[in-house]
């Protein structure tokens, strides 16, 4: 099952603004240094250098990749918390 990706849901994840998501993956603004370090950190097959170059379809696809791991723990954490009650 794949999680439906939304740019506010991406945003909240990041901790960024949804206008800011919008630009990168529509190519209108280039990755910052903290975003790629950001990037760098959850998904540390890139270097910082390379996420700061990353193309917008790149970045979707690393978005993607992101709701995933998010959707994945959030299931985890009400699993657990289901068997402590």
């Amino acid at each position: 099952m794949t999680p439906m990706m939304k740019q506010k849901n991406i945003a909240n994840i990041l901790n960024r603004y949804p206008s800011e998501v919008s630009r990168l993956l529509s190519g209108e603004r280039k990755v910052s240094w903290p975003m790629a370090k950001q990037l760098s950190e959850l998904l540390p097959a890139k270097t910082i250098e390379q996420w700061k170059e990353s193309t917008p379809d790149e970045l979707k696809m690393a978005f993607k990749h992101i709701v995933n791991i998010n959707t994945i723990n959030q299931q985890e954490h009400h699993v657990c918390t289901m068997e402590v009650k």
